[in-house]
């Protein structure tokens, strides 16, 4: 999908969204979007709210492969995350 943007986020707006989709009853979510900015706080952050979600039993769901980027943040290496990547016909990871 040449010319095809991801969303971006930054990651006070990725927590403060998945805080908000827990607690208005969200079962399942599921997380495309590109996060803008490195963080080991970000990083903390992002795991907290996992852990908050997946104990109100919520499953989280995490597109990988993204604009080539795999094991960005957290979110793909947290224990109750579901992982998902997508390959091209040439074994590249293409969106999901």
């Amino acid at each position: 999908m040449e010319g095809f943007a991801l969303p971006t986020a930054s990651a006070r707006e990725m927590v403060t969204a998945i805080a908000d989709c827990v607690d208005a009853g969200g079962r399942i979510l599921k997380r495309r979007v590109t996060l803008v900015e490195p963080s080991s706080q970000r990083d903390l952050d992002l795991g907290a709210v996992l852990n908050c979600a997946t104990r109100r039993r919520t499953i989280i769901v995490a597109a990988l492969g993204n604009q080539r980027m795999i094991g960005s943040t957290v979110i793909p290496h947290h224990p109750l995350v579901i992982p998902v990547m997508a390959l091209d016909q040439q074994g590249w990871s293409c969106a999901t």
